[in-house]
């Protein structure tokens, strides 16, 4: 029951939920981070004060609060620990002690692993958030042009069937044919909050297309040519006139007025404006000019209007491209997949997500030239200080793998 309350509640309010998780998410740290004590190469008392132990307890001792006892810490010392190479030292070093079987080790942790987390949320929250407002993306875009289409392919289907000239008689019964033929299909597409809506707009553009006739009479051909063309005038207007005429440029002032809430509003006045019907020079499609049902088009509308939302920069504009490209059933598998390979893929510094202070200061120095490594060890295992040399081992390793100064 709780955690279908809680699915209820994303569903419905996940803006709110992405800074609510990522609170309870940061919250919970803490608990990863308590270790029951840490030494730091316990041999640093018989050791020279210039040696290497030395020196990691000096760094320890004045960088950190952290008290002696059965954990082991890896130092690591760089001009910028946020940069590319330290990241690949950390993540070489993690694997390579979770895969020493000599050590009885029960918890690797670095400030990565607490990035790692956060991601995986962040991708989690993302994937939501892009294809709600890519399912709502949808909604506006075949309301605003898929009803005007619907209606322009029941016309051009009547105005193939009949021969000869078509004169403004026969023109106004094709009108009303497709405008009573496309409602059946309208209706049947249309969910039933927005049946009114989607009745009112297509009264709406019918008779603005009525009134796009002023010759006296037409070929089939002139009629069938133009068809979307002059759908798109209706819809969105001319770009060869300055002035509209009344029965021109009618979907966004329709969409604006529309009694529907803030957030949904958010999404299909943009729409309005962004999509189309057709473009110049294209024939009867508009492939190529954001057309109301293209997927690269919807794609680009969605991780657009998100990342406004979000106020989100260049890279977090890629990142959220690689999530939506997850696919709208992408499973928690890959969605961690995607997470790990943003971990590896950027840094701290351009990561979408950030730990608070408090948190990162736990494991980087303020001066971020000092990261630490954390190992807890079983209690009920080898003493941790016969560990020390098999770490040293390790450490070299992850160095010789990576080319980072690992200290």
């Amino acid at each position: 029951m709780l955690f279908t309350k809680l699915a209820r509640l994303i569903i419905r309010h996940n803006k709110a939920v992405f800074v609510i998780w990522l609170v309870a998410l940061v919250l919970s740290i803490p608990a990863i981070l308590q270790v029951q004590s840490v030494i730091v190469y316990n041999e640093t008392a018989f050791n020279p004060k210039n040696s290497e132990s030395s020196k990691a307890q000096d760094i320890v001792s004045k960088e950190f609060s952290i008290d002696q006892g059965s954990s082991v810490i890896v130092v690591i010392t760089a001009n910028d620990i946020r940069g590319n190479d330290v990241r690949d030292f950390t993540l070489a070093l993690n694997r390579t002690l979770h895969n020493d079987g000599k050590l009885s080790t029960t918890n690797i942790t670095s400030i990565y692993d607490i990035y790692g987390q956060l991601l995986l949320g962040y991708t989690s929250v993302i994937h939501l958030d892009l294809y709600q407002t890519k399912n709502a993306t949808t909604l506006a875009s075949n309301i605003e042009f898929g009803i005007p289409s619907t209606y322009v392919s029941q016309w051009i289907s009547l105005v193939n069937s009949g021969s000869g000239t078509i004169d403004q008689t026969q023109l106004a019964t094709y009108n009303s044919q497709a405008y009573n033929s496309s409602w059946p299909i309208v209706s049947s597409q249309t969910p039933a909050t927005y049946q009114k809506i989607a009745f009112n707009y297509l009264t709406l553009f019918y008779q603005s297309w009525n009134q796009t006739f002023t010759a006296t009479s037409y070929t089939p051909l002139q009629l069938f040519v133009g068809a979307f063309a002059r759908a798109q005038n209706v819809t969105k207007g001319s770009p060869l006139l300055a002035t509209q005429p009344s029965y021109y440029n009618v979907t966004l002032p329709f969409v604006e007025s529309l009694p529907l809430d803030a957030q949904t509003l958010s999404i299909f006045v943009p729409a309005a404006r962004f999509f189309n019907i057709y473009s110049a020079g294209s024939g009867i499609g508009c492939s190529n000019n954001n057309c109301w049902n293209d997927q690269n088009a919807i794609r680009s509308f969605t991780i657009s209007s998100v990342a406004q939302a979000a106020n989100a920069n260049s890279v977090q504009l890629t990142i959220m491209g690689e999530i939506y490209d997850l696919g709208a059933s992408a499973t928690n598998s890959d969605l961690s997949s995607l997470g790990q390979q943003i971990l590896r893929n950027y840094n701290m510094l351009t990561y979408p997500v950030q730990p608070s202070r408090d948190i990162y200061s736990q494991f980087a120095s303020a001066k971020n030239d000092t990261m630490l490594v954390i190992i807890d060890f079983k209690t009920n295992g080898p003493d941790p200080m016969n560990s020390v040399p098999e770490i040293r081992h390790d450490v070299g390793i992850a160095n010789i793998n990576t080319d980072c100064n690992g200290h």
